[in-house]
């Protein structure tokens, strides 16, 4: 299982639409309603610790990830997840 490293982090349906998230650098009313458009458009979700997910593949930074308990698949940046490991009996 994997689960997100913090929560608020953010997850999207469309790979391009988490790099654009990433790339805005502006502030204020105007960057707020184009991060908002891109993140409607590219099915863009918050997800939490909480929520246990299922490894689909990885392309780069970026690893396609399914909830555990069904749903739509989602891009996360690799370094904003982490796969949980059994804990080990010695």
């Amino acid at each position: 299982m994997w689960r997100v490293l913090a929560d608020g982090t953010t997850g999207c349906a469309d790979a391009q639409a988490l790099d654009a998230l990433r790339q805005e650098t502006e502030t204020g009313p105007a960057a707020l309603r184009r991060l908002a458009a891109v993140r409607a458009r590219g099915g863009c979700v918050t997800a939490f610790r909480v929520s246990e997910w299922r490894l689909l593949g990885t392309s780069g930074s970026l690893v396609r990830l399914a909830p555990a308990a069904g749903g739509d698949p989602l891009y996360f940046r690799r370094d904003e997840v982490a796969e949980e490991r059994p804990a080990s009996s010695s």
